[in-house]
């Protein structure tokens, strides 16, 4: 009775322990894009003249992906990328 007990506890602290990592790097994900989102371009000007533009990138996991851009992912699934 005490290992199964033991044993459960430790089953829900794992299960726990996962949950909230997932979380804390969903949150995580979802900060970045909003800081991005705000970002503005920067244009930067290299030693030699040539002017560089800057920009913040958006993280899209594989079902964000899917969900907002279905023609992409079909087309992509076509060719086993």
């Amino acid at each position: 009775m005490k290992k199964q007990l033991i044993l459960t506890l430790l089953l829900l602290t794992v299960g726990l322990s996962l949950a909230l990592f997932h979380s804390y790097r969903r949150a995580s994900q979802l900060a970045l894009d909003r800081h991005a989102l705000l970002a503005r371009i920067e244009l930067l000007q290299h030693q030699h003249d040539t002017l560089i533009s800057y920009c913040e990138v958006l993280r899209l996991d594989r079902d964000e992906f899917r969900r907002l851009y279905h023609a992409e992912a079909e087309q992509l699934r076509k060719l086993n990328i």
